[in-house]
C-alpha cells in the first residue's frame, strides 16, 4: 500500500495535502504517522516530543550562528593583511579606514557570540523545565 511512500493521515498522503514540510513536522506530532517508522516517535511522550523538537531548533541555531562568526573570522584575517599591506605602501588613510572596519568587525562577531551564548542557554533552560 502507501505506507511505505509517505505519511498518511486518513488515507491521505501527505505530499497531497498542500502542507509544508515544517507543517508535515508539526502534524507528526499531533498524530501523522507511517506505520513503522515513526512508531516510537508515536509513542513518546509530548513533552519529550516538544523537548527534542527544542534541542534540534537551538542546535540549528547554534550551528547557522557559528558558521557566521567563521565567516567573520576568515574576513577579520584578510583585513589584517591588508591592513598591512596598506602599511607598507605608508597609505594612512587607507589604513585607518580598514582599521576602523576591523574594529566593526571584532564587535560584530562578539556580539554574534553573545547570541550563541544566549540560544544555548535559552535551550538548555527550556530542556530542563520540561
Amino acid at each position: 500500500g502507501a505506507e511505505g511512500r509517505g505519511l498518511l493521515f486518513i488515507g491521505r498522503p501527505v505530499w497531497s495535502s498542500g502542507l509544508t514540510g515544517a507543517q508535515r513536522a508539526v502534524e507528526v506530532g499531533r498524530g501523522w504517522s507511517r506505520s513503522r517508522d515513526l512508531s516510537a516517535w508515536r509513542n513518546m511522550s509530548a513533552a519529550r516530543q516538544e523537548k527534542r523538537a527544542i534541542k534540534r531548533e537551538t542546535k540549528k541555531s547554534e550551528r547557522e550562528l557559528q558558521r557566521e562568526v567563521a565567516a567573520l573570522n576568515r574576513q577579520e584575517q584578510q583585513l589584517i593583511q591588508q591592513i598591512k599591506a596598506e602599511a607598507k605602501k605608508s597609505n594612512t588613510k587607507a589604513t585607518q579606514i580598514l582599521a576602523k572596519q576591523l574594529v566593526q568587525l571584532r564587535s560584530t562577531r562578539d556580539r554574534l557570540m553573545g547570541v550563541k551564548l544566549q540560544v544555548s542557554a535559552a535551550g538548555n533552560q527550556a530542556e530542563a523545565k520540561k
